[in-house]
């Protein structure tokens, strides 16, 4: 099943500062394997890619309710061979948000964005669309 991660609008990107004044030594040359990707890591790094970029225009992020950052939701979901939905998307996580109003609505949105979304570019997409096991759940 395509897992969707509700991410959070705003990622916080934490670096690496040297105090002021230090001195960096230099290193020297680090010998490194070459990177190998296989072709299914590739493919499904691509469905990643078209599922973010599909929901990125139907889903509303929670950074409007208290907390944003905790309200973190999968939702899976099934595909058919061509895009649509099979069946309904169901929330795995959080698995107790009914009492929680802001996690609630947070939940709502990534539902009914993965709803509005369909049907996915799956099919038509020319690096992923010949693999429909890739995507299809």
């Amino acid at each position: 099943m395509v897992r969707l991660f509700a991410l959070l609008a705003t990622v916080w990107v934490v670096g690496c500062v040297s105090p002021v004044g230090a001195q960096e030594q230099p290193s020297a040359p680090v010998a490194r394997a070459p990177f190998v990707v296989s072709e299914e890591t590739a493919r499904e790094d691509r469905v990643q890619a078209i599922l973010a970029q599909s929901m990125r225009r139907c889903w509303q992020a929670p950074t409007d309710l208290p907390n944003p950052q905790r309200l973190i939701v999968v939702i899976a979901f099934e595909l058919n061979p061509d895009g649509t939905l099979r069946g309904a998307p169901r929330v795995t996580n959080p698995v107790n948000y009914r009492n929680d109003a802001p996690m609630r609505t947070a939940v709502e949105r990534a539902l009914r964005a993965v709803r509005e979304c369909a049907p996915y570019p799956f099919p038509n997409d020319e690096i992923v669309g010949q693999h429909y096991d890739t995507w299809d759940e």
